[in-house]
């Protein structure tokens, strides 16, 4: 988390220095496993919306730095 995150901004605000290893972390899980779900939220908090993407799809918004808040990503296997 960066220091000026806050929990009602539509997308998380994390630190630069973490994104690379978040999605170096997230495609690895992706090789191990026939798909997963990844969410972000703040303690207490239940998600609002949901969606099927592709690995390409969450990396793509976890690089730029734009995860979405109170979102259930649903990684599908083998889409790339």
């Amino acid at each position: 988390m960066s220091d000026d995150a806050d929990w009602n901004h539509d997308t998380w605000s994390l630190r630069p220095d973490v994104l690379s290893g978040l999605a170096t972390a997230l495609q690895r899980l992706a090789e191990e496993t026939d798909g997963f779900t990844f969410q972000a939220l703040w303690v207490n908090d239940i998600p609002l919306t949901q969606g099927d993407v592709s690995l390409f799809e969450l990396l793509d918004d976890v690089r730029e730095n734009h995860v979405k808040n109170k979102h259930v990503y649903r990684v599908r296997r083998g889409a790339a």
